[in-house]
């Protein structure tokens, strides 16, 4: 049953990361601003809301050093997605 309370969970984290998407889309086409910490983790709300479906035996805090390593990647692909996604919102805000 566990299982299943963590993957139901993940799915309430991924509807949550569409819904901030979704809305920060709204506001920069509307609007023509946005926002940055919106547009930074709902990537990452996402791909840790995967990460617990698919391995919903492997949310929580690790105990071995192969669920840190696991974990950490997926933070980083998190934050990477996320450093892409305010990349097209806002070309401007890194420079290039």
């Amino acid at each position: 049953m566990s299982t299943m309370k963590t993957r139901l969970l993940g799915l309430a984290i991924i509807a949550m990361a569409i819904a901030m998407q979704w809305y920060n889309l709204y506001e920069l086409r509307e609007k023509g601003t946005y926002h940055f910490k919106a547009a930074a983790f709902a990537p990452l709300l996402f791909i840790g809301g995967l990460y617990s479906i698919l391995f919903p035996s492997l949310a929580g805090k690790p105990e071995t050093a192969k669920q840190k390593v696991l974990l950490i990647v997926v933070f980083v692909v998190g934050l990477a997605t996320g450093a892409v996604d305010v990349y097209f919102m806002d070309p401007g805000f890194f420079g290039f």
